[in-house]
């Protein structure tokens, strides 16, 4: 259950009451609205049961019949067919529109937070680039375009739409050329022989074969199908001659394209008209991108040590003042993380006037890619152990401290990991696999079509502060953050398949990292006092002195190490298509799907690395000290990872402040309640407590249900106040006025009614429950 509202759900809910019935028909085509539309919490199946959820409104590339669009296994987005049916066939339960998005551009995908201003700041953005080529009318126009963004269990779909057309001559000008290139499209740029054969062996050039056999067979292959296609458009021009020589044609394509242009054309030779064919053909872009929803971070479990046996007794003289250092010890922590991420484009391309004639090019390209990191965040432990004694009283403290540092395999290796999973002491290790292909149907030419698989360790690749996979963790508070920008050009994940010699597609991975610390924090558990605390570097903590050998005994481990971190995996993709000796270019460099990802909100907290050693043990007196690495019970670490989870399966769903502060209040108090009875008795175990969980979690939903009350009474006063001021206004008569006074009245009773008898309800559902119910009788009244 979800009960996070969104700003434009709440004003739809609303409009359902205040717009009189006679506009709802208008604006939903006479039927009564969806109420599951509406509201995000609903989940909304796409199809025959989801009228709310629209389809792509601005069209969409459909393959053509006769070609096989690859696919993915597994993959949420990569299939064959239109992505109308593909949005069709998955469970919605949320759909932005552009204008939306720009409303609130922060979106939560469960408890992951997702910032999708990179997308409306991206130029490069197809609707971006829309609204360019709008301010330049006399260059070129937008037939359509649409973006639309749909949540589903898997995570979020953004999907983008655009068919422009360059206005006839302006590729002949060379000053409207260069101003149509800053709006994000060109015209084509013709290519002699020469200058493509180049192109094949420019490391820059999407063209680009690396292996010289291959790229004299790529070139082979060019002439020979540039050739095809120039015969085909050689066709368009002839079958454009004969539309000139009549009448009727030659009226249509004024009709279409504007008074004057049939006379334009004809004044052209065959080469300018097929030249102008291409650069005035209608264009259609498409691209969708699917990111993951990301809810969980594998963290590692710490392990504590328990408290010894009593040592022998020792004499002290009277007053004494020892200071003792700690041995330097190497604490590991870190985390994994991978998900798989998904990129499609297609172009089509349409030459000819449609309403006389045309033939239709078609392309695409897609990729499923996934990122797998582990980040492994050294740490090193220090500090000092004081003791004083004056006459009869006696004191102890530590001190510790811990600095994250750069590690080296011998470092990782005394934390206690396994020498498989060193890795040469990397802090980070990444991976990148994928699975894509291309293809394309072009007159003139058979279809064809590739798939691909690449996988690599690219830490080799990796620049800026994480050069070779080595950084040092940024420390609490510091401005001095790792961060990189990479895109790795020697790593194509289509496998430098596809390339069709007049049709070729790369698409290179892209990372950007950016890491910052909040907090870093380990667990001092005084073994005679049988109390732990968590503490920070440089924090002085008081040690219980046990009177029969002046000695105190402690244990520091289970290092929390908070870090804010923004993942952002990306592509650098480009895509040609050549039209015998003119070419046409798409490159679209995108933070995949242009989305900065914080993991999690506000943070997260990286526990000790699995398969280390999680806590020390020491035991000080004024004349000697031992240490040790501590191996036992790790019930205190267990409820401190338990209380996380517990934050995060409850505290979302609050509606408001006093409900996430019972959150916390029933999490802290859980967490004592536990401690409580594990100094009773050391051999309880976490799960040993179901009873004391399910209490808790009873008790979360019930201060989320108490919550979800609050905001629906408080909704519901409030739209009641406008319910009148909105219908009364309507009425003509003193009886009007009256009835629809009880109606509002008893409007606002049910919905607080209907809250108490379903709970788990939003207000937003209650809100649209009421409208449908209680607006004809509104609307009857006036």
């Amino acid at each position: 259950m979800t009960t996070t509202k969104s700003i434009v759900s709440g004003i739809a809910g609303l409009a359902l009451i205040l717009l009189p019935a006679t506009t709802l028909a208008q604006t939903r085509g006479g039927s009564p609205p969806n109420i599951q539309a509406l509201n995000p919490r609903s989940p909304v199946v796409i199809g025959s049961a989801a009228r709310g959820v629209r389809a792509p409104a601005q069209g969409e590339i459909t393959p053509p019949a006769q070609f096989l669009s690859g696919t993915v296994p597994n993959a949420v987005t990569l299939r064959s067919g239109g992505n109308a049916a593909m949005v069709q066939s998955l469970q919605v339960s949320r759909q932005l529109s552009l204008a939306q998005l720009k409303s609130a551009p922060v979106l939560m995908l469960g408890s992951t937070r997702v910032n999708m201003a990179p997308v409306l700041s991206n130029p490069r953005a197809l609707f971006n680039v829309a609204q360019k080529i709008r301010l330049q009318p006399q260059l070129a126009q937008v037939i359509a375009d649409d973006t639309q963004v749909y949540e589903i269990p898997q995570g979020l779909i953004v999907r983008s739409f655009m068919t422009y057309q360059i206005k006839p001559g302006v590729c002949n000008n060379p000053q409207l050329r260069s101003a149509l290139g800053t709006s994000g499209v060109s015209c084509a740029r013709k290519l002699s022989s020469q200058t493509r054969a180049a192109a094949f062996g420019d490391p820059s050039d999407p063209r680009y074969v690396a292996n010289p056999a291959k790229r004299a067979q790529a070139i082979a292959e060019a002439e020979s199908r540039s050739a095809m296609i120039d015969a085909e458009l050689n066709g368009s021009v002839a079958q454009l001659r004969a539309s000139l020589a009549d009448p009727a044609m030659r009226a249509q394509i004024d009709a279409e394209s504007g008074e004057g242009e049939s006379s334009r054309l004809a004044g052209l030779n065959d080469a300018q008209l097929k030249e102008d064919l291409v650069n005035a053909s209608v264009t259609s872009i498409e691209q969708t991108a699917f990111v993951p929803r990301i809810d969980k971070l594998d963290l590692a479990k710490a392990q504590p040590a328990s408290a010894g046996g009593t040592p022998a007794p020792e004499q002290v003289a009277p007053d004494t003042n020892v200071t003792t250092p700690l041995t330097p010890t190497v604490f590991l922590t870190g985390f994994t993380l991978g998900r798989s991420y998904e990129w499609k484009e297609r172009v089509q391309k349409k030459i000819g006037w449609c309403k006389v004639y045309c033939k239709t090019y078609f392309a695409e390209a897609y990729v499923g890619f996934s990122y797998d990191f582990g980040l492994r965040f050294p740490v090193r432990l220090e500090g000092k152990y004081q003791y004083n004694k004056s006459g009869a009283g006696e004191t102890a403290s530590v001190t510790p401290s811990f600095t994250p540092f750069n590690g080296d395999g011998a470092d990782y290796a005394s934390a206690g990991l396994a020498g498989g999973k060193i890795f040469d002491g990397k802090e980070i290790v990444a991976q990148v696999s994928a699975k894509g292909g291309a293809g394309h149907d072009l007159p003139g030419i058979p279809s064809n079509s590739v798939s691909a698989s690449v996988g690599i360790d690219f830490t080799n690749y990796l620049s800026g502060d994480f050069t070779g996979g080595q950084f040092t963790p940024p420390a609490p508070g510091s401005d001095d953050r790792p961060n990189m920008v990479k895109t790795l050009e020697d790593i194509d994940l289509l496998g430098g398949l596809a390339n069709f010699g007049v049709f070729g597609a790369k698409a290179f991975p892209a990372i950007k990292l950016e890491l910052s610390s909040e907090s870093l924090t380990f667990n001092l558990y005084d073994k005679l006092k049988a109390s732990g605390q968590r503490v920070s570097s440089g924090q002085q903590v008081d040690l219980t002195v046990r009177p029969s050998d002046h000695g105190s005994q402690f244990s520091l481990g289970d290092p929390i190490y908070q870090l804010s971190f923004l993942v952002t995996p990306g592509i650098d993709a480009r895509v040609f298509l050549d039209l015998a000796v003119w070419s046409d270019h798409w490159d679209w460099f995108l933070w995949f799907p242009q989305l900065q990802i914080e993991l999690p909100p506000g943070g997260a907290k990286f526990g000790c690395h699995a398969e280390t050693i999680c806590s020390r043990n020491y035991t000080f007196t004024p004349t000697s000290q031992s240490e040790s690495a501590g191996a036992e019970s790790g019930f205190p670490a267990d409820m401190e990872q338990w209380g996380l989870g517990f934050d995060a399966k409850w505290m979302g769903e609050c509606p408001d402040e006093t409900c996430r502060f019972g959150i916390r209040f029933t999490r802290q108090g859980t967490i004592y309640n536990a401690l409580h009875k594990f100094d009773a008795n050391p051999n309880l175990k976490i799960t040993d407590l179901g009873s004391l969980f399910a209490q808790a979690d009873k008790e979360a939903q019930a201060m989320i249900n108490e919550g979800q009350a609050r905001q629906t009474t408080k909704a519901s006063k409030s739209y009641s106040t406008l319910m009148l001021a909105v219908w009364t206004g309507r009425c003509s008569d003193s009886l009007c006025y009256k009835n629809i006074k009880g109606i509002i009245f008893f409007a606002e009773w049910e919905m607080n009614a209907m809250q108490a008898q379903y709970p788990e309800m939003s207000t937003n559902q209650i809100l649209g429950a009421a409208g449908k119910k209680f607006v004809p009788s509104l609307q009857a009244e006036v």
